[in-house]
């Protein structure tokens, strides 16, 4: 079949090789009724053909004859003159010059499908199609921000499209609209702090946001697209935590997972106590226990609600002091226990235990 606004061809007659047909079996430049061939893929919805005149909602034109034969015997070749158009009239057409067939009956209906309109009386043959969407980077890094590009087609061309905004989970659903290029080039900035503001931005390693891009016509019909947007913190601080990269191996708010925190205690003329490290928060020393109260520091720290950390603190579970004066809120070795073990006497007259967090 012959496209009537994109080729015209003669046929070769398949059974008598070398002979071409003779103007009485030339076969129809276009049925009545054939729309042409047309690819619908996303990318190309027209393929390299150019639309038909059904597409247009208009009959097409047909005027073809001989223009001259050329040659002797078996090479003559006829030369055919085709013009091939729409018609300006919304009559349909038949081969014949007569009646309309029952095959124009069709192109009436793929023609009123293509023109059909919407409430403001816009021709709705859209929507718009989302052929192609890609991003700056290949993800996004805390404070961070990439481009998402979208190429949009209609079959009305670019002018068609009237808007387009960009959606994502958390509230608001809106992430901000598209700015418009050319050749059905869309554009639109968005970031680490744009999905942060909008839900909890909590993982561990990476985290994969998909967001949609919606693109309105002039009829009111909506095309969209997806497009996946790996959130990801730098190796050193691998996990998220509220928008937020901690390494939790270490962070004394974020200890181990997000949003447990460890306590860290001064000791006078030592190293620090408590803390976070290797994930999991150092042990701490504990009030003033007096032997009457906890025989051991066993005792004492299930008295708390914790457990003995036997040489947890910086190589030492008890630590004697002198005196009630000693039990204030500064830390401060006064002696050395022996045995120094958890289940080891209480010293008098007041000693701390190294007990868990």
């Amino acid at each position: 079949m012959i496209d009537p606004l994109h080729e015209v061809s003669p046929a070769r007659n398949a059974t008598t090789p070398g002979n071409w047909h003779s103007p009485a079996t030339l076969p129809p430049l276009m049925p009545t009724g054939s729309v042409g061939t047309t690819r619908t893929d996303a990318a190309n919805t027209y393929g390299n053909h150019t639309p038909t005149c059904a597409h247009y909602g208009v009959p097409p034109l047909r005027v073809r004859g001989i223009l001259a034969i050329v040659g002797r015997g078996q090479g003559r070749v006829a030369i055919v003159l085709a013009i091939v158009g729409c018609r300006a009239s919304e009559a349909p057409v038949s081969d014949t010059g007569g009646s309309t067939s029952s095959a124009s009956a069709s192109t009436a209906e793929v023609t009123s499908a293509a023109v059909d309109t919407s409430s403001t009386g816009s021709i709705a043959d859209g929507p718009p199609v989302v052929v192609d969407l890609g991003k700056s980077e290949a993800f996004v890094g805390a404070g961070e921000r990439v481009t998402v590009t979208a190429f949009v087609h209609h079959p009305r061309g670019e002018a068609a499209v009237v808007e387009g905004v960009l959606l994502g989970p958390g509230d608001p659903a809106e992430y901000g609209a598209f700015v418009r290029g050319v050749n059905g080039r869309w554009s639109i900035e968005v970031g680490w702090d744009d999905v942060d503001a909008r839900m909890d931005l909590s993982f561990e390693d990476e985290i994969v946001i998909e967001l949609i891009a919606r693109f309105v016509d002039d009829a009111g019909l909506a095309g969209e697209g997806v497009i996946a947007l790996p959130h990801q913190c730098n190796p050193l601080a691998p996990t998220a935590c509220h928008g937020e990269c901690a390494d939790v191996s270490i962070s004394p708010i974020h200890c181990g997972g997000c949003d447990q925190p460890c306590e860290t205690q001064e000791v006078r003329f030592g190293f620090p106590s408590g803390g976070c490290g290797l994930g999991a928060c150092a042990p701490l020393w504990s009030g003033c226990v007096a032997p009457s109260d906890s025989p051991t520091c066993t005792a004492a720290c299930a008295a708390m609600g914790s457990s003995c950390a036997q040489a947890g603190c910086f190589g030492s579970t008890v630590m004697p002091v002198a005196s009630e004066a000693g039990c204030g809120d500064i830390i401060a070795p006064d002696g050395v226990a022996d045995p120094d073990t958890c289940d080891a006497p209480i010293p008098e007259p007041f000693a701390r235990c190294c007990c868990t967090q």
